[in-house]
């Protein structure tokens, strides 16, 4: 992300690039955090990081990005292939899912 660019950009790419109803379920979500409906999504979520202190609006969006990050793995349009599981027991499932 270009040092120019909002941080609110790069949430709503990510929320954009969700899957129905994955999409409608982090909007949800958002707005709950936020504790306001959003009308705009960019723009609210701007207004919000921008209404935060720095420490907790660094931690909001290292954390949101992160889970947004793992929901574009499952749930995303451009979703990435992901490894069969086949044969495994369900304590290498369990392993292989920690990390």
């Amino acid at each position: 992300m270009p040092p120019q660019e909002h941080p609110a950009r790069g949430l709503t790419l990510a929320v954009e690039g969700l899957e129905e109803p994955y999409r409608n379920n982090a909007v949800e979500w958002l707005e709950g955090c936020m504790e306001r409906p959003v009308v705009s999504l960019e723009h609210d979520l701007r207004a919000f990081l921008d209404e935060l202190h720095p420490v907790v609006r660094e931690s909001f969006i290292h954390h949101v990005g992160c889970l947004l990050e793992d929901a574009l793995d499952y749930f995303g349009k451009e979703r990435k292939p992901r490894r069969p599981m086949w044969g495994a027991t369900a304590q290498e499932r369990r392993r292989f899912l920690a990390h």
